[in-house]
């Protein structure tokens, strides 16, 4: 299987910020699991793989604003040709800071790619990988 690029407010792999519904679900071979992200979220989030690959859609015109992909998923992600679901957590944290300035945040549970709004997220501070990586459109994570 290949390995998928992150692309910084453009894609993740085939998936591409700002597709439809439509879009997005021609690119699966499955239906996908549709839910809100809120209570009072407007717009359906769409889960695909057992949730390892959720897309988040914008209220305000319902294209997609964010991209997560859990490491249990289908596939092989990379960011600045850093794999990263295989490469030790503290040792992709160093390597994109050495590009990057990040916000560690939840006690080192989440790290935010300033600028860039890409999130790293792993279910325990002391875990030796992330568990998801999201895209989001620009100024994503801005009021974060």
């Amino acid at each position: 299987m290949s390995t998928q690029v992150i692309k910084p407010h453009l894609s993740a792999g085939q998936i591409s910020l700002g597709m439809s519904r439509d879009e997005v679900c021609a690119l699966f071979d499955e239906s996908p699991r549709v839910y809100r992200k809120t209570a009072d979220a407007k717009s359906q989030t769409l889960a695909f793989h057992d949730a390892s690959v959720t897309v988040y859609f914008s209220d305000s015109d319902d294209t997609i604003e964010f991209i997560e992909l859990a490491s249990s998923g289908h596939g092989s992600f990379s960011i600045d040709g850093i794999n990263v679901f295989v490469t030790n957590a503290d040792d992709l944290m160093q390597k994109l800071a050495a590009n990057y300035s990040l916000r560690v945040e939840e006690g080192g549970c989440s790290v935010i790619i300033e600028g860039q709004d890409v999130s790293l997220w792993r279910s325990e501070a002391e875990s030796t990988y992330f568990d998801a990586i999201g895209i989001g459109v620009p100024g994503y994570f801005a009021a974060s």
